[in-house]
């Protein structure tokens, strides 16, 4: 796993902090020396004060005399200097300086966030793997919350910078109280700069991303970590996603001939096949019969071998497959995997095959539970009874056996149709499973991938423990999303509503909107952290 960034020791931040604290340091020394009472020249007050609103605001007038020049006069910085010039214009020095120093810290954190998540690594540090190309535009696609508040931000930031500028300046120039009416306009201009909102909440999934990646898991966009969050059903293929995929031959039962024979009749059948069956049966095999005397070998998809060894035509693969050349077995009950073998047309035995399950997969199962999955669905080319064994071990709620491997893309649409599993997601190996992964609404592939294929997700190290956070990852991030959207949106709406009556001061009002904002940032940074 890679080491997770932490946007509070960068150096960016303790610029950031030290440029905060020299402001506000200036701004106390400027109410010491130009008390309210104070007999200095008005022009040399504002001296003072324009020290510290200089110091904390210098980036901030800087971009937005560019977003003036080109036009964009919605755009934050731009709102809070013309609120902060308003409330100059009217002797509100200290109010306009304390308002550039908490807008200043906020910013200048949310741009430390942005820049310890904006380039997705293209490695997960420790172990230096390359992820697949398709994960390198990781914040490409904005979640549907972000499209959300954004519809909603084009209504809000214009009425209240308009409604700001007008009561502003229409009241004044009718009854000429400027000193009453400015401050309250520049409170709406302070309440409409909601960029900083849109900033916390594209952070949150990228702090998501983040803390995903740090726990194995890489997430390809926002909108994938969103799906993520709202998984309902969860599909997993059996081999090599809820069992090891190590195969061992624990026991060998033959009828009619030696067990020596059987093992080697079945490895032989397996050919040169690059299976994890075909490896247990040839370790197990004590000695392979020379390539010459293996012929006609061709594998039977989902069912299992038939080849010529030695000259006897054999057959080797699940019940179906013998059942299906009339040839009787033996019930089996057994929770491992059951092969068995017929030479010449006579039955010839059956191969007991372990495939453990994997470490944390049980566990891996009840978490997804408590974060809300509420259904989990098996997929094996195993009998009914294997299956049924295996998925009742595992936790799952359901077990479709005896599948093909094309069957399991059929399985997982008919899933996806059923609108009561919800959003369904498909966990498997991106090389046999890729149907199927394609099939899912959220497709998750174990290890890198071969990267011809967008995934929603890949668990880095094969590991099916990871899935979990990578859960609590996203439904954190996405309601903390909300929590932001609320609380923000909120305070800046009632705030400018109290103001604009005159409720309300300036004081309480910048102490709320920056409050608001700081809160909305620190939220933001949480998502990338372990803390809950």
């Amino acid at each position: 796993m890679r080491e997770n960034p932490s946007p509070l020791k960068s150096a960016l931040f303790r610029r950031e902090l030290l440029i905060t604290v020299l402001s506000a340091a200036l701004l106390i020394a400027a109410g010491i020396l130009c008390p309210k009472d104070t007999k200095l020249s008005p022009f040399l007050v504002l001296t003072v004060y324009l020290i510290p609103y200089a110091v904390a605001g210098f980036n901030i007038l800087l971009s937005a005399l560019e977003q003036l020049l080109s036009g964009k006069f919605l755009r934050d910085e731009l709102l809070i200097v013309l609120a902060t010039v308003g409330m100059i214009a009217v002797g509100l020095y200290p109010e306009a300086a304390a308002t550039m120093i908490i807008f200043r810290f906020v910013d200048g954190l949310l741009r430390c966030c942005r820049r310890a998540y904006s380039r997705h690594p293209k490695s997960d540090g420790a172990s230096r793997r390359r992820l697949p190309n398709s994960m390198c535009s990781a914040l490409a696609s904005p979640s549907r919350a972000e499209l959300k508040l954004g519809r909603i931000v084009r209504v809000v930031s214009p009425v209240l910078a308009v409604c700001g500028i007008l009561i502003a300046v229409i009241p004044s120039v009718i009854d000429g109280m400027w000193s009453d009416w400015v401050p309250r306009g520049a409170i709406l201009l302070l309440s409409a700069a909601v960029c900083s909102l849109s900033s916390s909440v594209e952070l949150c999934f990228s702090g998501g991303i983040m803390y995903a990646l740090h726990c194995g898991a890489a997430v390809g966009t926002h909108s994938a970590l969103e799906d993520i969050s709202n998984i309902s059903t969860l599909v997993l293929d059996k081999t090599g996603t809820v069992t090891e995929g190590s195969f061992t031959v624990t026991h060998v039962e033959p009828v009619g001939i030696s067990a020596k024979d059987l093992l080697t009749l079945a490895a032989a059948a397996e050919g040169d096949l690059d299976h994890p069956v075909a490896d247990a049966l040839r370790r197990a095999c004590p000695k392979l019969p020379s390539r010459k005397l293996i012929k006609n070998v061709r594998e039977l998809p989902g069912r299992g071998m038939e080849a010529t060894v030695c000259g006897r035509h054999v057959l080797m693969g699940n019940a179906a497959l013998m059942d299906t050349h009339g040839i009787a077995v033996p019930k089996v009950k057994s929770e491992s995997t059951i092969i068995h073998l017929a030479a010449d047309g006579r039955y010839g035995g059956y191969i007991v095959i372990d495939d453990r399950i994997r470490k944390g997969a049980k566990t891996a199962v009840r978490a997804l539970n408590s974060l809300g999955v509420d259904n989990t669905v098996m997929l094996t080319g195993d009998s009914e009874g294997t299956g049924a064994t295996l998925g009742y071990a595992l936790g799952a709620n359901d077990v479709i056996s005896e599948l093909l491997p094309e069957e399991k893309a059929i399985a997982v649409k008919e899933l996806c149709r059923n609108r009561s599993a919800g959003l369904v997601a498909f966990v498997g190996d991106d090389v046999r499973d890729f149907k199927a992964l394609d099939a899912a609404d959220v497709s998750i592939a174990m290890g890198v991938g071969n990267g011809e294929h967008m995934r929603t997700a890949y668990l880095l190290d094969d590991d099916i423990s990871r899935l979990p956070l990578t859960v609590f990852a996203a439904k954190r991030s996405c309601s903390t999303a909300k929590q932001n959207t609320v609380l923000s949106l909120s305070v800046r709406v009632l705030t400018a509503a109290l103001a604009g009556f005159g409720v309300i001061g300036v004081w309480f009002s910048v102490a709320a909107i920056g409050s608001s904002a700081l809160i909305c940032a620190l939220n933001a940074l949480r998502c990338s952290r372990g803390d809950s």
